[in-house]
């Protein structure tokens, strides 16, 4: 989405409130969507999908901020992915 951020470097013991914690102060939250793998609640990642640009920046802001003892690097949604096909 164009208001989506990716999340990563998140330790596996991350819930979703965890994320909501530091992300809600960034504004609203449409969608957190937060992969796991069986007893562990995160897979290292998330995507979280805000309701205006201004609290997308601001979560961009957060960006290698240390979070459970990582620091986390939060990019724009698809900016992680390499899509050369999609280019040709």
């Amino acid at each position: 989405g164009e208001l989506e951020v990716f999340v990563s470097n998140l330790a596996y013991e991350t819930t979703q409130e965890d994320l909501r914690g530091i992300f809600d102060k960034c504004g609203r939250i449409e969608r957190l969507h937060m992969p796991s793998k069986g007893d562990k609640p995160c897979m290292g990642f998330a995507w979280l999908t805000f309701s205006e640009k201004r609290s997308m920046d601001t979560a961009l802001d957060l960006h290698q901020e240390t979070f459970g003892g990582r620091r986390i690097k939060v990019e724009k949604s698809g900016q992680h992915l390499n899509k050369p096909a999609e280019e040709e």
